[in-house]
């Protein structure tokens, strides 16, 4: 079911400012990086063990534990209780994305028996800051509610300054939506995307001329090129890979081939559980 907005809650910006820097050092962990050009952290507040850095997202029976962390903000917490019924909360994590960081175009939940159903509040952003979902690009605004379906291809790019956080919840994905919310002013706003230019001939050949110096070594660097322009012109995440693969071949580079059919398939297909 394609993503859109089910409504908003007024946040407390100051407070979040605070309540973050009182707990400074966040205890963040990298899990997840392989999908990242650039720099995106996360740490939890609830999840299966209690513990702040484990922020894998896995199956697992029994009620969610608040972390240490999800103790130490009791204002985002308390968002969390106040707004969404904890009896079907799997996940809430708090999530970085850093200037100029861009999330490679995946699917989630392909390591799990079931799909999960994700809830998106932004609690930092601003206007340079973007998700997107298959050929569709979106903007989210701090406080606004966003279900968005993780098992579409999907992206997130920041173009800012400044740091994105957003607060990510993870509920068992057979239950309707309106069970896992109740308080936030309700909305259904469906994903009305930004337009982007077509691209030109010109633009197309260039992405594709960077067979010629595509390495081993460069391999996310090139990435992140061919991920930002889904971003600023009318080329959709499934694009990206065959771009990619086209890259990979013309390269001629037995490495470069491997990694981009690495990448593929654990970013679309299959991953297995660590």
């Amino acid at each position: 079911m394609p993503s859109y907005s089910l409504g908003s809650i007024t946040l407390d910006l100051v407070r979040i400012q605070n309540e973050l820097s009182d707990a400074a050092p966040l205890p963040f962990s990298d899990t997840y990086k392989e999908f990242i050009c650039g720099r995106w952290r996360s740490c939890a507040l609830w999840n299966s063990s209690g513990l702040t850095q484990d922020v894998k997202i896995t199956e697992y029976h029994g009620k969610p534990q608040q972390t240490v962390l999800g103790y130490k903000l009791p204002y985002i917490s308390q968002l969390v209780k106040e707004n969404f019924n904890l009896e079907f909360l799997r996940f809430a994590r708090l999530v970085v994305l850093d200037p100029s960081s861009i999330v490679l175009p995946h699917r989630d939940y392909l390591e799990l028996e079931n799909t999960l159903t994700r809830i998106h509040i932004p609690l930092i952003t601003d206007r340079h800051c973007f998700n997107s979902e298959e050929n569709l690009v979106f903007h989210l605004s701090e406080g606004e509610v966003w279900y968005l379906d993780a098992s579409l291809i999907h992206s997130a790019a920041s173009f800012s300054e400044n740091i994105r956080l957003h607060l990510i919840l993870d509920f068992y994905g057979n239950q309707p939506l309106t069970n896992l919310f109740h308080q936030f002013e309700k909305k259904d706003r469906r994903l009305a995307g930004i337009y982007r230019p077509p691209l030109s001939k010109q633009v197309q050949q260039a992405m594709l001329s960077l067979s010629a110096i595509i390495t081993e070594y460069n391999f996310y660097d090139i990435l992140a090129i061919l991920a930002k322009q889904h971003f600023f012109g009318d080329f959709s995440l499934n694009d990206f890979y065959k771009y990619l693969n086209i890259i990979a071949v013309e390269s001629k580079d037995e490495k470069v081939i491997e990694k981009a059919n690495w990448l593929e398939k654990y970013c679309l297909a299959e991953r297995q559980l660590v």
